[in-house]
């Protein structure tokens, strides 16, 4: 279940990596669904990253600015950190909780943002959403290619 999440949030982080670096213009976030939000954030970043990698190897906070421009308005933070600290999440203070879900959110942009600037549009595959369009939350697999060729 770790796994999961981490790789959702991973790929998360990827969506949004790309579009803030287009210049003054938004991008076209399509969120009529589950599986249209993540493929249209993920077509910005990995078209922005196309566009500008040079720039964001040499100046990373511009992708960290364009994950928190895309990636922050659909991104619950408080509820992927509450997960990875299961259990614990109750003996936490609020303060702890809130500190926690910052340092969770900065560790995730350094560990794993860099790593996007090498990522390419023929990695990533959208799939179907399975669930129900009244969720009040929702799980969209994807497939992500690895430089061995094998899918995760």
């Amino acid at each position: 279940m770790m796994r999961r999440t981490l790789r959702l949030l991973l790929l998360l982080a990827g969506l949004v990596a790309g579009a803030v670096a287009r210049g003054a213009e938004a991008p076209k976030i399509d969120a009529s669904g589950p599986s249209q939000l993540i493929g249209s954030v993920a077509e910005a970043m990995l078209e922005s990253l196309e566009m500008h990698r040079a720039e964001y190897r040499k100046d990373p906070s511009r992708l960290d600015a364009l994950i928190n421009e895309l990636m922050l308005p659909y991104f619950d933070a408080q509820y992927a950190a509450r997960l990875v600290l299961g259990r614990h999440w109750t003996a936490a203070s609020a303060e702890q909780r809130a500190r926690f879900v910052d340092a969770f959110y900065h560790s995730m942009l350094r560990n794993y943002g860099r790593a996007l600037v090498d990522f390419t549009p023929d990695r990533l595959k959208v799939l179907p959403y399975q669930g129900s369009a009244e969720a009040p939350s929702a799980t969209v697999r994807t497939q992500v290619r690895k430089n061995d060729g094998t899918l995760v």
